[in-house]
């Protein structure tokens, strides 16, 4: 039963407990495997779906935390990162996310938003990633 559950939130796009890990407090750190290729999927659906322009993420590299905000000044404790990402097209961006803990669906799991600034054409992140950074 554990498993089926486990496979239907991973489906609908929540980090579970057994994909987020390693994690401190509830939230992933930024570096976690499941954390980095959740940026990298939904990216590459963004990219391929909505924008059009078919670019996709092929590497992560020097990640590292920008902040960690355990459940203040809200309950919801929140993780900052910062990375290096190489795009298919042969360019580098900077790419911001935010991990947030419970905040999955139905609450359960880790849910992660992320920006690559000159890529949110529709600026759902504010100019230049702002709500994701700290």
């Amino acid at each position: 039963m554990k498993r089926v559950l486990t496979a239907l939130f991973l489906s609908l796009g929540t980090l579970g407990a057994a994909e987020a890990a390693p994690f401190d407090r509830g939230v992933p750190f930024c570096d976690a495997p499941g954390v980095l290729s959740r940026v990298a999927d939904r990216f590459a659906y963004a990219s391929n779906g909505a924008y059009g322009t078919f670019v996709a993420i092929e590497g992560i590299e020097r990640v590292r935390e920008s902040a960690f905000r355990p459940g203040y000044p809200g309950l919801i404790e929140r993780r900052y990162c910062r990375a290096d990402a190489f795009l298919s097209d042969g360019s580098r961006s900077a790419v911001y996310y935010l991990i947030e803990a419970e905040q999955g669906f139905a609450s359960i799991g880790a849910n992660v938003e992320f920006c690559l600034p000159g890529h949110d054409r529709w600026r759902v992140h504010d100019a230049w990633c702002r709500t994701v950074r700290p």
